[in-house]
């Protein structure tokens, strides 16, 4: 699964949010994002955020996502250690055994594909 946080004003528009509720929505998204991955037995999650040009500090979209992999909130659904690169942040989910996967169908023939082949390509 892959969160792009990457986003230009002019992809957007204006923001028509304050900066702090922008932040808000990336903490939001980013562990709903962990969640949904662990519910669903998703292995791992990317984390687009961009290459930080803000002073030291600053919040961005890149610090939420760092300080959440590192919050009560999300560690319960990661497995250690997630990969920090300048634009992105990979998080390893942690394996549910409870989970199962959507139906995925085949866009070519229709047909559904097996869990069971699924789930270490994911």
């Amino acid at each position: 699964m892959e969160i792009d946080f990457h986003r230009s004003g002019s992809e957007r528009g204006p923001r028509t949010i304050a900066h702090y509720e922008a932040m808000d929505n990336v903490w939001t998204e980013a562990l709903e994002a962990i969640q949904k991955a662990y519910l669903i037995g998703l292995r791992t999650v990317l984390f687009t955020h961009g290459y930080s040009t803000s002073q030291p500090g600053t919040i961005t979209a890149r610090s939420q996502i760092r300080d959440l992999v590192e919050h009560e909130d999300a560690t319960p659904y990661i497995q250690e250690p997630c990969i920090f690169l300048d634009a992105c942040c990979v998080v390893p989910i942690r394996e549910n055994p409870s989970a199962k996967l959507p139906a995925i169908i085949c866009p070519h023939c229709g047909r559904q594909i097996q869990e069971k082949k699924l789930r270490g390509t994911l």
